[in-house]
């Protein structure tokens, strides 16, 4: 490590009592031994008994961070700078503007200007191969005297890190009451993010802690997968999904990524060769009513709008945007054959680079985005990679069909390149067939719908054509199953509680197309009954092979998730429920009798449904032993 690249010849020795240096020779070498001491003598250091604290003293000696620092070597030219990693590079960072403030003060070299330090021993410690004790600087001038006042505060700001790091049972397991200011001149106020011991100071005004993970991050940036990797670890039940058909067989799914807990952005990849020409209209006017919606800008469901037009071979981003009128305009500006303003494919054969334009969505959205790629066309440029892509950035990759290479024009379409069904079911994503005929029906209601979903991906299923059951657990960050069925007349209807049939009034249709059902299933009906707890059970059909892709929303509390008495809490950081359960029950939803729990432990069979979705959305890749 870098940053006490000087003081390991310094800790195997004690202080001289005295002695005159500058900054990077004397002064620096001494720090760590400064702060160790003063953290000793906090403790209650006892000279007769020194033994009682020297494991405190040798841990603060080796305590300092191991990497990650820009700005803690003893001269601002040392530094490689950069946006300051933690505590301890803030008060570093601090101390190189209290120094350029020193030069200003007069007309010296501070980081080279000599300095009085005096030592003082109160005692041995670590076995007699040093001591500890207060160290005290001075200077013989103006400069001198302010370069002693800098580094007396970096030295102090360290041991407020430090004694709130180091473990024991200290005194100083509070320390974010009395943390200093910085010293920028405009006194900003610093917190600390996580707990003792091992929370780290960061500056309010510019900075913020993501929570669970105590990632100290720009104010403007997004604490992203950090939030949600930590408000994954408060998801009840824990259990592997498992997704159930009715022939008996069960398959996991398996979170592959921390669930997104808002939309990102909205993605429209769309096929400009010559065959697209008759539905170009229709799909221009499709996502400009997205926008029209108020579908996408600040505080709306997706936060940027973005448009990539692709060819045979090139792709090219048109928009990246918040902005309702600039979206709208790029929109209105598609037109077959023509990629950008320097590019003119028309294609003329099938396959198209339907993959180059999600690579090149990918490369402009945010995380937790919507892509919709629109194409009467197989893909001639698969790459895994790309769908990999994808699932780190938590992304799902929809198609839009109106036609394959080889398709009949009827729906479903023949011919479907496999490559789009795989990218879809890893990613969390649907596949919608429609005839270019009825682009302009059902393309707009088709994207509407990505803004009524939740966000994330989803659990996914295949099943023969016919009839066939599903079980889908619940979590304590679920309140609304959205169900999917992708296939030819694909239908579904699910039982309540009490094993009968949910009316359609009682939960939301959010889209009913010939290829697509997507139905949303709240916990609780409009008139306050339970619709499912644990579980939900539904029946799911089509008149050919088709899939189910399962997902969780949260819409905050509700007095009756929590049974036998509990009150709901609502948790609107991490969108999930938690239920204070009176004396005797337990569990997510207070649904366990204490009283009647036995007291061995049940072993299930492994075709007992588990836990079908553990938060909102997440890409999921299937496993072949849902028990592990």
């Amino acid at each position: 490590m870098k940053l006490f690249l000087l003081l390991p010849a310094a800790m195997a020795m004690d202080p001289p009592a005295s002695e005159i240096g500058n900054l990077p020779e004397a002064l620096w070498p001494r720090l760590r031994h400064i702060v160790a001491s003063n953290i000793t003598l906090n403790a209650g250091y006892d000279a007769s008994s020194p033994e009682d604290l020297t494991d405190l003293f040798e841990s603060a000696m080796a305590a300092f961070p191991e990497d990650g620092n820009c700005w803690c070597y003893p001269t601002k030219a040392q530094c490689p700078r950069g946006a300051p990693q933690d505590g301890y590079d803030f008060a570093c960072n601090d101390f190189h503007k209290c120094i350029r403030c020193a030069k200003l003060e007069g007309d010296c070299d501070p980081e080279f200007n000599d300095v009085n330090i005096d030592y003082v021993s109160a005692g041995p410690i670590s076995n007699g191969t040093s001591s500890v004790g207060l160290t005290t600087l001075s200077g013989d001038n103006s400069c001198g005297e302010n370069i002693s006042r800098c580094f007396e505060q970096l030295a102090n700001e360290f041991i407020n890190i430090l004694e709130a790091e180091l473990p024991g049972e200290s005194s100083y397991t509070e320390p974010c009451t009395n943390l200093p200011t910085d010293q920028k001149g405009g006194g900003h106020s610093r917190a600390c993010c996580g707990v003792a011991p091992t929370w780290k100071s960061y500056i309010t005004t510019n900075h913020q802690c993501c929570p669970g993970s105590n990632e100290i991050t720009d104010i403007s940036t997004s604490c992203g997968a950090a939030l949600a990797e930590f408000c994954e670890t408060l998801i009840n039940p824990i259990d592997t999904y498992i997704f159930e058909g009715s022939s008996g067989e069960s398959s996991g799914t398996e979170v592959s990524s921390p669930a997104c807990l808002a939309h990102g952005d909205l993605s429209f990849v769309i096929d400009v060769t010559g065959s697209m020409g008759g539905e170009i209209a229709a799909i221009k006017n499709g996502i400009a009513a997205v926008a029209a919606n108020g579908d996408i800008g600040p505080g709306a469901p997706f936060g940027n709008g973005n448009i990539v037009l692709y060819g045979d071979p090139s792709a090219s981003s048109r928009v990246y945007t918040s902005d309702v009128t600039t979206f709208t305009n790029a929109a209105n500006a598609v037109n077959t054959c023509q990629v950008s303003e320097t590019i003119n494919e028309c294609g003329g054969d099938c396959p198209e680079a339907a993959f180059n334009g999600v690579q090149t969505a990918l490369g402009v959205i945010d995380e937790c985005s919507s892509i919709y790629v629109i194409t009467d066309a197989n893909a001639m440029d698969f790459s895994q990679s790309i769908i990999d892509l994808a699932i780190s950035k938590r992304t799902k990759i929809n198609f839009v069909l109106t036609s394959t290479c080889s398709s009949s024009g009827s729906i479903p379409h023949t011919g479907v390149d496999s490559n789009y069904p795989s990218a879809a079911d890893q990613t969390g994503g649907t596949i919608f067939h429609i005839t270019k005929a009825n682009v302009a029906s059902e393309l707009p209601t088709i994207v509407e719908t990505a803004a009524l979903l939740g966000s994330g991906g989803g659990a996914v299923e295949e099943f023969t054509a016919g009839t066939n059951d599903i079980t889908l657990i619940g979590t304590n960050a679920i309140t609304s199953m959205e169900i999917t069925v992708n296939g030819n007349a694909g239908d579904l209807s699910c039982v309540d509680v009490n094993g009968d049939v949910i009316p359609e009034s009682e939960y939301e249709v959010l889209l009913d197309i010939s290829t697509a059902k997507i139905i949303k299933v709240p916990r609780i009906s409009s008139g306050g009954d339970l619709l499912w707890d644990e579980s939900l059970t539904c029946s799911t059909s089509a008149t050919e092979a088709y899939s189910v892709v399962v997902a969780g929303t949260y819409e905050g509390c509700h007095p009756d998730y929590c049974q036998n008495g509990g009150t709901c809490e609502s948790d609107d950081t991490c969108n999930l429920f938690n239920c204070i359960c009176p004396s005797g029950f337990s569990g997510y939803m207070c649904h366990i009798d204490d009283s009647a729990r036995s007291v061995s432990k049940t072993s299930f069979a492994q075709s007992e449904p588990l836990n079908i979705l553990k938060s909102k959305k997440v890409p999921v890749v299937a496993q072949s032993n849902p028990g592990n």
